[in-house]
């Protein structure tokens, strides 16, 4: 009988165990597969067509002048140089380039341009040269010569 307790003591505590074994922690990075797909994968996506289809229509003057900052809610922002190029992008998403842009994109995923002005792509002004190409000094202009009836011997 003893024998028998024992043997149902050790079945109660293997159970236990079993039960209670939480196991060897996760550490692999597994968790963040679902949200790198949701937050990185797919916007990549959509952005990749996207991309092609902005170098293809719009003007290259302007593409060197504009940078694609974000695709958010349907709603893609676009930072420009300065307030010509944002009036001149503005004209041609009037005319339709909003819309070759989701038609090349082929979904929704696009539902309006924001355009933008950012001073910050704007290229640094370069220093002024003369004819030889080298750098021109700072301009220094000639002392005033003094005015007719000014003595300096009398007092003011």
């Amino acid at each position: 009988m003893a024998t028998h307790d024992v043997e149902l003591q050790n079945a109660r505590l293997a159970r236990l165990r079993q039960r209670r074994n939480f196991g060897a922690a996760d550490r692999s990075l597994g968790f963040l597969a679902e949200q790198f797909k949701h937050e990185v994968a797919r916007p990549f996506k959509q952005l990749e067509g996207l991309c092609e289809a902005w170098a293809q229509l719009v003007p290259a003057d302007l593409h060197a002048r504009c940078r694609l900052e974000s695709l958010q809610r349907g709603v893609l922002t676009v930072a420009v140089d300065s307030s010509a190029t944002h009036y001149r992008l503005d004209a041609l998403i009037r005319d339709g380039l909003a819309v070759k842009l989701a038609e090349a994109c082929r979904g929704k995923a696009l539902r309006r341009v924001k355009v933008r002005v950012d001073t910050a792509l704007r290229e640094p002004a370069a220093p002024p040269e003369d004819d030889t190409g080298s750098i021109a000094p700072a301009r220094v202009f000639p002392p005033t010569p003094p005015a007719a009836d000014f003595d300096p011997e009398l007092p003011r």
